[in-house]
């Protein structure tokens, strides 16, 4: 079974997601580009993920664990969970394809299974955990 878990303790969350591109019309067609923000947040995203990557990416199912932990302000109390924007759909995606430019897996569609939390704890940062997983779900 191939398992890869870790935290990385960041101050503050990117609230960037991949939903913001830059869009601009080129001889009546668009064109989409990554606007600066964004850019930012894939370079951190590697940089964390680099340093766990896999030797070679895992195949299968997955099953993929992230966790967000914003730091808590008030009227916040630590454990609590994050109502509010980025929505997770959105924080997930920029997340999942920085991973796969890294070689945690050949494609995303490979995650059958994803939970995706926003919490507000001290200290804040990111969880991330990823493993192979066979029929009906279990590790392999």
């Amino acid at each position: 079974m191939t398992k890869i878990k870790f935290f990385v303790e960041l101050p503050e969350i990117p609230r960037t997601t991949s939903q913001q591109k830059g869009v601009r019309v080129v001889g009546g067609r668009p064109m989409y580009y990554t606007k600066g923000k964004v850019q930012e947040v894939k370079d951190l995203y590697a940089l964390l993920l680099r340093t766990h990557r896999p030797e070679a990416p895992l195949d299968g199912a997955l099953r993929l664990v992230v966790k967000f932990y914003y730091p808590v302000k008030r009227p916040h109390k630590d454990g609590e969970p994050k109502t509010t924007r980025p929505d997770t759909d959105n924080m997930i995606k920029l997340l999942k394809d920085v991973a796969t430019s890294c070689g945690y897996w050949n494609d995303d569609a490979q995650i059958a299974d994803e939970r995706v939390t926003k919490t507000y704890s001290n200290p804040s940062g990111i969880w991330f955990e990823v493993e192979q997983i066979g029929q009906g779900g279990v590790p392999i």
